[in-house]
């Protein structure tokens, strides 16, 4: 055998095992990418139905026991019944500041947001309407607060003006006969705006029945399921057009939380403790920032606490599991900051100044991580960012 055809056979074996191993590296990318579109088809399924559904069916139980409460305040107007409705406020309005993270689809396109909670509410033109309602000029029902399209007429911050003062319950025994039939009003509605909330994202098919007779009782429309079309991308029934376009939806609203809390955070130097009232309303700030930060938790690891499944910190982790940790840090060091700000009550200014900034330097950490983790996910070529520029 020939030394020139021993060289021949050489140099053909080793092009045959580039090219097997050519053909293996391209399969396993292919494999890789078909494993991370899975992978994140999968997070935004369980995102939908741990995070979202859980948290608007919390949303409307806890409004439910609200009106609940109203109604039994209005046939006894005790002390004893208002403390139980002012709880009861305390728990839907906490639950509404969870749920902050998925003001987009059917929030933006039905204006949720300005139905179950603008801010601020129009003091004057519900003073009007007691005074018309005293004088028997006008009757207030939850339809009427509803088609009046005046969102400063309802919500949960009417609901804060007809049970506190100054940051307290008020005294049962200052509350007007009109005040409690536009409160039990305004509850109502409250209800069936939140019901109407969760059937855009679940569809009415599937509310469970007692929800399904409020609504109709009501007369509002049927909703199709938001839920559907965001867990299908690319079919015709969904205007997204990739799995990378909910992924951005997500990741949208958590930066936009973030970026939401930063100034209020500033508030705190003033603001901290339960009952002093903030710019924005609130009756305690320290417990809406910690809410408004789960909401973005709950977004980020999957679902509402002991709901959990598959995750966006999944998908993070997935290219760069350092810095997937270091988000999971920053999310436990912003609460436990924003946390102890409230805990220096009684405490020199000074102490206070230096916890805001403290607080303040672990939001910006956490905004900043979270900012680097967005264009790892969303313009993975597995999630085919670019489908909706594709004809």
């Amino acid at each position: 055998m020939s030394r020139r055809f021993l060289l021949y056979i050489s140099l053909s074996a080793i092009i045959i095992i580039i090219g097997v191993g050519g053909v293996l590296v391209s399969r396993n990318a292919a494999v890789q990418d078909f494993l991370r579109a899975r992978a994140a088809k999968a997070v935004v399924s369980d995102y939908v139905d741990n995070t979202v559904l859980k948290t608007l069916d919390l949303l409307v139980a806890n409004i439910e026991a609200l009106h609940v409460a109203a109604k039994k305040l209005q046939a006894n107007p005790s002390a004893g019944n208002l403390d139980a409705a002012a709880r009861a406020w305390h728990a839907a309005h906490g639950t509404w500041m969870t749920a902050v993270a998925y003001l987009y689809g059917p929030a933006a396109q039905h204006d949720y947001h300005k139905r179950i909670a603008t801010w601020p509410f129009d003091k004057v033109l519900v003073e009007h309407a007691l005074d018309l309602m005293e004088a028997g000029q006008l009757a207030v029902d939850s339809r009427y607060l509803r088609e009046e399209e005046m969102s400063g007429l309802r919500g949960l911050y009417t609901i804060m003006y007809f049970l506190f003062r100054d940051g307290r319950p008020r005294e049962a025994a200052g509350i007007r006969s009109v005040e409690l039939s536009y409160l039990t009003a305004v509850t109502q509605a409250l209800l069936e705006d939140s019901i109407d909330f969760e059937a855009s994202w679940r569809g009415l098919e599937k509310l469970p029945p007692a929800r399904t007779a409020v609504l109709q009782a009501a007369g509002i429309q049927n909703r199709s399921a938001y839920a559907e079309e965001f867990k299908h991308p690319g079919t015709p029934t969904s205007r997204y057009a990739s799995i990378s376009m909910p992924l951005q939806e997500v990741f949208q609203e958590i930066t936009g939380v973030l970026e939401d809390i930063v100034p209020l955070i500033g508030e705190l130097r003033e603001t901290a403790e339960p009952g002093a009232p903030a710019y924005w309303d609130s009756l305690d700030p320290c417990a809406d920032l910690l809410n408004q930060l789960r909401s973005v938790e709950n977004a980020y690891l999957g679902g509402v606490n002991g709901s959990r499944g598959r995750s966006v910190s999944e998908l993070v982790a997935g290219h760069d599991k350092v810095l997937d940790r270091l988000i999971k840090i920053s999310l436990a060091h912003t609460a436990y900051r924003i946390g102890a700000i409230r805990d220096l009550h009684g405490e020199s200014s000074g102490k206070r100044e230096l916890a805001v900034r403290v607080a303040e330097g672990e939001l910006e950490k956490l905004t900043a991580r979270v900012a680097m983790a967005i264009p790892l996910v969303v313009l993975d070529p597995a999630v085919r960012p670019y489908a909706a520029y594709i004809k």
